[in-house]
């Protein structure tokens, strides 16, 4: 049954942190004072670093919570102030290029763990409709084959990982950049944690490179204890989804930015983007989306605060509809998937 999906990622990453636990693996030294930083790229990696990390960590954020990250450009200053922490977590977000080519140049820069290592993501952009649109898995069948895939894909991952870091850290970073090079993410919907199944994953990658960095063995039990915790608080937020939004299964919901393609997805829902290859519909192509929202019998259409909404209004006010904002880049993220689904349910 489909509640009980994230119990193989669960399994797998409950006896990979236990293997952890017991292994007695070199720690990096924290700085001669205050706690070692580590920045993400968008508030939602925040609440998994924070989560995990705890109060043993200092969690800095780029883009903060309220930035626009297809806009945002990092300053001198986070450079510099990136280039002195000891751990940064990419997400491969657009404004991310340009920064781990400086990185790359720099003297003194963080060990870079790469978030989408091992994930199964959403072709094109998130200016695109969800990829269950266009690819039909049935029931669910998708989300089996991905959590199964990927209860594989992380040990794999955690292997290959392991073995990385016992090479001194300029191995370490020439390994990761010709890595990330030959990757090539760009043209994803990065809005990744919006799927359980694949935040989960996340939270294993978050917590095996927060252990290397941890300097105490009291360290890496709480870490191990929080990252459990965490676990478990998804996949109870998933099974509470599962229920709220099974009578929706099949259904349309029409958003301005196609952000939301790993959540419909994980839930069997179909997102539709009135954003067109990032920019607002032509007078033509809007026409078109007011006799398909009627068709599809929509009465709200969700925007996201990052952008401007007067297209959404027009079609809105096209079909006798409202505007409802839903935000996929607020922090706490397993808060927001649920107010998500009670935004997309009416509740």
């Amino acid at each position: 049954m489909r509640q009980f999906h994230l119990i193989p990622v669960f399994l797998t990453l409950l006896f990979a942190v236990f293997i952890t636990s017991c292994e007695k693996t070199a720690s990096v030294p924290a700085p001669v004072t205050g706690k070692p930083t580590v920045f993400v790229p968008v508030a939602p990696y925040a609440f998994l670093a924070e989560s995990i990390g705890g109060d043993i960590f200092d969690v800095q954020t780029l883009a903060s919570e309220g930035s626009d990250p297809h806009t945002f450009t990092p300053t001198p200053k986070d450079v510099v102030n990136l280039s002195a922490s000891q751990l940064y977590f990419t997400a491969e977000l657009p404004f991310e290029r340009a920064l781990l080519e400086k990185l790359e140049e720099s003297k003194y820069a963080p060990r870079v763990v790469n978030l989408l290592e091992g994930l199964e993501t959403v072709d094109g952009s998130c200016d695109h409709p969800s990829h269950d649109h266009s690819h039909d898995h049935g029931d669910h069948s998708h989300d089996h084959a991905h959590e199964d895939d990927h209860s594989h894909d992380h040990d794999d991952h955690d292997h290959a990982h392991e073995d990385d870091h016992s090479h001194d850290h300029d191995d370490h970073d020439h390994a990761h950049e010709d890595d990330h090079s030959g990757h090539d993410h760009s043209g994803l919907d990065p809005h990744v944690w919006l799927s359980p199944a694949h935040l989960i994953e996340q939270a294993g990658i978050v917590s095996s490179a927060l252990r290397e960095l941890a300097d105490s063995d009291e360290a890496k039990e709480k870490i191990d204890e929080r990252t459990l915790q965490l676990i478990f608080e998804i996949t109870s937020t998933d099974k509470e989804l599962v229920t709220a939004l099974g009578p929706f299964r099949g259904e349309t919901f029409y958003v301005y930015h196609g952000a939301f393609g790993y959540f419909a997805n994980a839930y069997g829902l179909i997102q539709k983007p009135v954003e067109i290859n990032g920019r607002s519909p032509e007078p033509k192509a809007l026409v078109s989306l007011i006799e398909q929202a009627k068709k599809d019998e929509v009465s709200v259409i969700f925007v996201q605060p990052q952008f401007d909404t007067s297209s959404a209004e027009a079609l809105a006010e096209a079909i006798g509809g409202k505007v409802l904002p839903i935000d996929p880049l607020a922090k706490d993220v397993l808060k927001n998937l649920i107010n998500i689904a009670e935004v997309i349910t009416g509740k």
